[in-house]
């Protein structure tokens, strides 16, 4: 075993979008870094996904939309359904569609050019803890069967929803946060074969608490033969099996979609939710979906987590050099990513909350209304704020007498939204205040909207 596999500077665990992105990071700024995966090499990157990547979500984060073999399609727009299918808002904004597998294979080639090492079908079985910090890991290489330990000055969890390392840390760690099933999406996919070829790209998403109760189900083709869809249900035990409403709801909803046939199938599970309130410990950082980095509404989170790398890999390098590695030092990723997008996907925890526990009825008269509309949404994707012109038309409806409880909803949901917001925004910048203002979310977390 050569002296990098038994002593780094940085080891992480995950060679997905995460894990990668950030082993880049750091490579390139001088850091010699191990990734850990469980799967052979060329097989990391098979996971379900909503094969997407957003151009707001990447220009706001302040990165460059990927390009390459990887790519299959561009997008230009988008339709959010009514649940009665009656009424369809369209949201003009450009994205790509990605063969998710190429794409993270595409990561791992830049992440070995620049001399990062991966050790494949290798397990990571638990932190290895010394003086309060976390010093590395004990893995199980499974070609040897054998056990080993990687020390390291800090060791990042880019493992996935299941955050293999962060949850053995100690309880009192803020870092090991249980997540709640009522802040999971249970996720189930195919992409398949259609029998005829569409006449037009489709590319939609449908809010219904009778279809997919606490989540959403989505439609996108890949070419003209080839459709992904799928759907996530909230993960509370009540809620009905995905991979079942997707075939006896979803599908039969849809005509085009008679007849096809399944190319590919899998499920799995995502946080929809606010980021961990602390994403760091001493010796130790969580990046992904492992922080729960993904936007509450949607369950992505390949932009997010390229973003996260990117900040990652500049704090921790800035820790090594100056020789710092302890929590106090290695706190500003929580403070800069709760900054710049943590307190996005808390306002998007709020507005999640509020859909779940709205009637498919109420639903109905969003769109009908045009309470909601384009200008609106768009607006909402790309700086994750609402408009004054949401506020007037509350207003106006309100004078009307129309729907009064649905309108006392909506703007309960609009400053539940913006207390969200600006508690992240004011994150605490040390440590000591994480208490307080742990208290003051405690609070906020309480007042929202819940439902079966």
């Amino acid at each position: 075993m050569s002296d990098l596999v038994d002593n780094t500077d940085v080891v992480v665990v995950g060679g997905n979008v995460a894990g990668t992105s950030i082993a880049t990071g750091l490579a390139k700024r001088g850091v010699n870094v191990v990734v850990v995966d469980r799967l052979e090499v060329f097989e990391i990157g098979r996971y379900t996904c909503g094969d997407g990547l957003e151009k707001y979500q990447f220009q706001r984060l302040g990165l460059e939309l990927p390009k390459g073999p990887f790519v299959i399609r561009k997008v230009h727009s988008g339709q959010f359904v009514s649940p009665d299918l009656s009424e369809y808002i369209t949201v003009y904004a450009e994205a790509l569609g990605i063969d998710r597998f190429k794409f993270n294979q595409w990561l791992i080639s830049q992440a070995c050019s620049h001399d990062v090492v991966y050790i494949d079908q290798t397990c990571a079985e638990a932190p290895v803890l010394e003086n309060d910090r976390c010093v590395g890991l004990r893995v199980f290489d499974k070609r040897k069967k054998e056990h080993y330990r990687i020390n390291a000055t800090v060791t990042v969890d880019a493992s996935g929803f299941n955050g293999a390392l962060r949850r053995k840390l100690p309880q009192h760690w803020p870092v090991s946060e249980p997540i709640e099933g009522i802040d999971t999406g249970l996720c189930y996919r195919e992409v398949r074969q259609l029998e005829k070829p569409l006449e037009h790209d489709v590319l939609m998403a449908c809010f219904s608490r009778t279809i997919a109760p606490g989540g959403i189900y989505w439609l996108g083709s890949r070419d003209e033969r080839k459709v992904n869809v799928g759907i996530g249900v909230r993960g509370v035990p009540e809620h009905p099996n995905p991979r079942r409403q997707l075939h006896e709801q979803v599908i039969p909803r849809h005509p085009f979609l008679k007849g096809s046939k399944i190319l590919h199938k899998g499920g799995g599970i995502v946080p929809v939710r606010r980021p961990l309130d602390s994403m760091v410990a001493s010796g130790f950082l969580t990046i992904g979906d492992a922080a729960c980095q993904t936007n509450p509404i949607s369950g992505s989170g390949i932009g997010t987590s390229m973003f996260a790398g990117q900040l990652g890999a500049k704090v921790i390098a800035n820790a090594l050099e100056t020789g710092e590695t302890d929590l106090k030092t290695l706190w500003t990723y929580n403070i800069k990513y709760n900054h710049q997008y943590g307190w996005f996907q808390a306002g998007n925890q709020c507005l999640r909350s509020a859909l779940q526990s709205m009637s498919d009825e109420e639903l109905n008269i969003l769109f009908r209304t045009h309470i909601i509309d384009s200008s609106l949404l768009l607006t909402a994707l790309k700086t994750g704020e609402v408009t004054l012109d949401f506020s007037a038309k509350l207003s106006i409806l309100s004078r009307l007498g129309s729907h009064p409880r649905l309108i006392r909803k909506l703007n309960k949901i609009k400053k539940q939204m913006n207390r969200a917001r600006e508690l992240y925004k004011n994150y605490p910048k040390t440590p000591e205040g994480f208490d307080a203002w742990r208290k003051k979310q405690d609070q906020l977390l309480q007042q929202l909207p819940h439902s079966s």
